[in-house]
């Protein structure tokens, strides 16, 4: 099930969440690593792999648009909040400034970066699996070449 489902509205759970994702990153490393394996053990898990990573790359995304949904309701309501609390008529600017200061706001917009660091991790390894597809096929590619050139004996 993806994780947005297991999201709070106040994101409160965030943190708990995250980590999951955090010991997946370190995994990436590893796998990412095609030395110690036979071109056929690199491969055959290239698309496994590489499902994996973007897989979790998604849910990150529909986690962090979720994430911006929220910030712009809680925005919303502090703005509501501030603007009929004032007896005098405040700019939008002056709003504005209230809303960005706002303690919740800000507790938000912080956990809406903590998302969006997670999916922009698992989007720079979801590349850097296409950049191992490209270098398996090059090696693949490679080795045949030079048997290509091989006399066969009889």
């Amino acid at each position: 099930m993806s994780s947005i489902f297991r999201l709070k509205d106040d994101l409160s759970n965030l943190p708990d969440i995250i980590d999951k994702y955090d010991v997946v990153v370190a995994e990436a490393e590893d796998d990412l690593r095609i030395v110690n394996k036979t071109l056929e053990e690199a491969n055959r898990e290239q698309p496994e792999l590489s499902y994996k990573y973007y897989k979790y790359y998604t849910e990150l995304k529909a986690m962090r648009k979720h994430a911006d949904n929220l910030l712009e309701q809680k925005k919303g309501e502090v703005w509501v909040k501030v603007k009929t609390k004032h007896s005098i008529d405040l700019g939008t600017r002056d709003l504005e400034q209230y809303v960005k200061k706002d303690a919740t706001v800000m507790s938000f917009r912080k956990m809406y970066l903590v998302v969006d660091e997670m999916a922009d991790n698992f989007e720079k390894i979801t590349k850097a699996f296409e950049a191992r597809g490209y270098a398996l096929k090059n090696i693949t590619e490679a080795r045949v070449h030079q048997l290509s050139h091989v006399l066969l004996a009889d």
